[in-house]
């Protein structure tokens, strides 16, 4: 069993305002990481609004009252050695900063003035959404981000999770100041919000200066957002047509949601067959077939939905035999069990990951707020161990005869191909 220890346990304190601050002080490190993350993303969004969380996330480190320039907010962090971050996904915003120990409160500070008071000036706004521009252009040349993106668009149609968390470019010529504060007030409210510091710091000094910075902010009504859709039955498959040397492959299944007690046996599942060197799909299709150099299989989980994904990149030519091949190492896990020998190999190589990232400060940080903020229940490391350790081969079998069906098989194909039939049909043989 796991032994606790410092890295693994935290004080979670609720301020009147509803903002919620995890502490876990680690006096033998060296940094503090702070993470700050919101309830909201893109799938809280209309289509005339699609992309305003993720240019809000971006306006946030143009300027704020107390640091008005860009400058002024990367200088503060980074010349006292640290690194500030954001990202923006379909449920969650989030803001990172991680410094040396002694500054740890100049970083909170920065964090505070640029969630509380940032400067959406209309010249900011204007250069920004050519920056963002350029990003959206940046994920059309990359295959890979492209597949996802079409991906998501054959899953979910014209719904939020169909669209990209970027916006659209139509979106982005529409996107006004006015439509950010109007996002900044509606969703960044303290009870929408959770920070987590974790390193050497004194917890008791911490939380006053969260207080002091965050203790007048005024609550708000909780966000909501348009429920998943249901999904057409049938196999479907999306072309993205495309002169290039290689053929991107992206298979998906319909999967879980994250308040599902069967993610985890979902979660060694997905491990088993393609994360890692040691997994199904990277010995079969790299070692043994060559078929690709970059394979693998991955397990998102949102409110209501989620998804298994396989992904492989190959020679145009080999592009029919490497989606049998996944397709087969579906239909194995549905009807084959997994000796005890591949299944104990798997959870100690997930419960290896879980154990290494206790060493890291931002990573303690960033998964006690991204748990909290959109769901009651927090998992530490032990929590997770203890869970894996549970799941059992029959599990597994049983949940790849709940998730993997011939009419829920959803193939996206980026490549130099003139029609989609020959895809379809493949799937279709199963059914």
């Amino acid at each position: 069993m796991l032994t606790l220890n410092s890295a693994d346990t935290y004080t979670l304190t609720t301020l009147p305002n509803g903002l919620r601050v995890f502490t876990v002080p680690l006096p033998d490190r060296y940094s503090v990481a702070i993470a700050v993350y919101l309830g909201v993303g893109s799938r809280y969004e209309t289509a005339e609004t699609a992309g305003v969380s993720h240019f809000l996330e971006h306006m946030l480190f143009k300027g704020s009252q107390r640091y008005p320039t860009p400058d002024k907010i990367s200088l503060a962090v980074e010349g006292v050695g640290g690194s500030l971050d954001g990202f923006t996904t379909y449920a969650r915003t989030a803001y990172t900063a991680r410094v040396p120990a002694a500054h740890y409160i100049t970083a909170l500070d920065v964090l505070a003035d640029m969630l509380r008071h940032p400067r959406l000036r209309v010249a900011d706004v204007a250069k920004e959404r050519k920056v963002i521009q350029e990003e959206l252009s940046m994920v059309a040349d990359e295959p890979e981000s492209w597949l996802a993106l079409l991906a998501d668009e054959l899953m979910f149609g014209d719904h939020p999770l169909g669209r990209p968390v970027h916006g659209t470019a139509a979106s982005l010529r529409a996107m006004r100041p006015a439509t950010l504060q109007a996002h900044l007030d509606a969703f960044y409210r303290p009870n929408n919000t959770v920070i987590a510091l974790a390193g050497a710091f004194d917890p008791a000094q911490a939380l006053d200066q969260v207080a002091a910075r965050l203790g007048d902010w005024t609550p708000g009504p909780p966000p909501d957002f348009l429920p998943a859709p249901a999904l057409p039955p049938g196999p479907r498959v999306r072309l993205g047509a495309r002169r290039m040397e290689q053929a991107h492959l992206r298979l998906t299944v319909p999967g879980l949601s994250m308040f599902d007690p069967d993610r985890h046996t979902l979660q060694v599942l997905s491990a088993l067959l393609g994360d890692g060197m040691s997994s199904r799909l990277f010995l079969d299709l790299r070692e043994r077939s060559a078929l690709a150099y970059h394979v693998y299989s991955d397990d998102g989980y949102e409110h209501d939905t989620g998804a298994l994904i396989l992904y492989a990149a190959v020679d145009p030519s080999r592009a029919t035999r490497a989606v049998r091949v996944l397709l087969g190492h579906l239909w194995r896990l549905r009807d084959e069990p997994v000796t005890a020998a591949e299944l104990a190999k798997t959870k100690e190589y997930i419960k290896g990951g879980l154990l290494l990232s206790l060493e890291d400060t931002a990573e303690i940080a960033d998964s006690l707020a991204s748990q909290a903020v959109v769901r009651e229940e927090i998992l530490t490391a032990a929590d997770l161990v203890e869970r894996i350790e549970h799941v059992t081969a029959s599990d597994i079998q049983r949940v790849a005869r709940r998730l993997l069906h011939p009419e829920q098989l959803h193939l996206t194909i980026v490549g130099p191909f003139e029609g989609q039939d020959r895809f379809l049909a493949l799937l279709k043989e199963g059914t």
